[in-house]
């Protein structure tokens, strides 16, 4: 049983949602003349702005449908952009600086508490992530526990403002004093934590195991997003599963909102093997006042690739973008199970442009696999199955009981025994239909942004 040393991930929850390409996807040359450095350029708010609204109407996948506003209203290109995109199908498109977006995909940096938390079935507050080498890792928090209270405050009782104040900003981060009860003992315990700088690894675990119910080893992937360190945390785990035979993969994409689509194509490949590799994934579709032509990306040869027949992912409406581009991208070639919910349905690709210290990160095509379809609405989940974070990750070497695991591993060995569905247990309504509260809450127990 392994698991990788992982950091927890700080950054614009637009970001998280977002799958950017750092693959050459040129966009169009009037939007690149647009783009100037900053030694040149002018970099005021208004010169901002106003790069901002061009490249809007110009490359933009919804160009034509671009609201008019008057920019001299805006203060920042951040706030402008949120008010031109085309609503309801972006909620992505966004603007940050160079700085935060290299942290984020490139040098793979994060500032946070280092959790993320989610209401289980009785609606009890547990977290869902926990990354283990962030502040809440390392004092000793795991998937499964639940949230006490916060600084003496309950932590039914807290409200967005109090989580503000309480954890300062990046600048001047406060110390907290949380506590928790324990997942597996109930015990109550105490951990005091303040944001830090670290290094954001993708893989939170990994491990191959058997049962006496299928002839054959199962390997399993936690898999939290697409950067570009995933390439290497990748490489390990393949090479793992190559060397202990896995025939069957469960890959767990639960709250994977995205990244970078060349470590999609990596993922892809890597599952496929050989008798994928040169066949098209996916093809790229401008918007139609474009003067380019459709991105075609293709499967690649990868050294420990699987070469499998059948993949089976676990979803929930938080798995979007490169997530679902893996989905969609198998499924003309191999047998895709998706066990769990709908996905959340983003079939669009951004592409950096950057003016002065800003990177500007809109929606510029929409992506198909080889039989033509898009993701646009959701991936529909081959079986029900719902997240019910009351346990951690890891499961033994051999599993004889799938009720003694998680809930969404059990159902997903469940099918691999039988070949149908588990019937899922139901969520409490407030979990499934209550809207004014966010079931899943990242970066410390902050609220969701629009774009997850």
């Amino acid at each position: 049983m392994r698991s990788l040393t992982t950091l927890a991930v700080s950054a614009s929850l637009a970001i998280l949602a977002g799958c950017s390409s750092d693959d050459p996807m040129p966009v169009d040359s009037s939007a690149q003349q647009n783009t100037t450095s900053s030694e040149t350029s002018d970099c005021s708010i208004e010169a901002l702005n106003s790069w901002v609204d061009f490249n809007m109407r110009d490359y933009y996948y919804f160009a034509d449908q671009t609201p008019v506003v008057n920019l001299a209203d805006y203060d920042s290109p951040e706030k402008l952009i949120r008010d031109l995109r085309v609503l309801p199908n972006d909620k992505f498109s966004y603007v940050t600086t160079i700085e935060a977006n290299n942290n984020l995909f490139v040098a793979g940096v994060a500032s946070d508490l280092g959790f993320t938390w989610k209401r289980d079935n009785e609606g009890k507050p547990r977290l869902a992530e926990v990354y283990p080498d962030s502040p809440f890792g390392r004092a000793g928090a795991t998937r499964g526990d639940i949230l006490v209270s916060l600084n003496g405050t309950p932590w039914n009782d807290t409200t967005n403002e109090f989580l503000v104040q309480a954890y300062g900003s990046e600048d001047d981060p406060k110390l907290t004093t949380w506590v928790l009860q324990d997942a597996i003992n109930n015990d109550q315990k105490t951990l005091s934590v303040k944001s830090t700088e670290y290094r954001t690894d993708t893989v939170l675990h990994y491990q191959t195991f058997s049962t006496p119910q299928f002839d054959g080893n199962i390997g399993y992937l936690v898999f939290a997003r697409f950067i570009n360190n995933s390439e290497d945390e990748l490489k390990t785990v393949f090479a793992d599963f190559k060397t202990n035979n896995v025939e069957e993969l469960i890959l767990d994409l639960r709250y994977n909102g995205g990244g970078r689509t060349h470590i999609a194509r990596f993922l892809a490949s890597l599952i496929s093997g050989p008798d994928t590799s040169e066949s098209l994934l996916i093809e790229y579709r401008r918007n139609s006042q474009s003067t380019l032509g459709s991105i075609l990306r293709y499967f690649t040869t990868e050294t420990n690739a699987l070469n499998l027949k059948r993949v089976i992912i676990l979803t929930t409406n938080e798995t979007a973008s490169s997530s679902e581009i893996v989905i969609n991208s198998l499924k003309p070639y191999i047998d895709v199970v998706t066990i769990g919910t709908r996905t959340t349905g983003k079939p669009y690709i951004s592409q950096s442009v950057e003016k002065c210290d800003r990177s500007m990160n809109a929606l510029f095509a929409e992506g198909f696999n080889a039989n033509g379809v898009s993701v646009l609405g959701g991936i529909a989940a081959t079986c029900e199955a719902f997240d019910n974070p009351v346990q951690d990750y890891p499961v033994n070497d051999i599993v004889d009981n799938t009720d003694e695991v998680d809930s969404m591993v059990g159902s997903a060995i469940d099918y691999l025994h039988t070949g149908t569905c588990r019937v899922p247990e139901p969520l409490v309504a407030s979990l499934r239909l209550n809207l004014s509260e966010p079931t899943m809450n990242r970066v410390g127990g902050q609220p969701l942004g629009d774009g997850l």
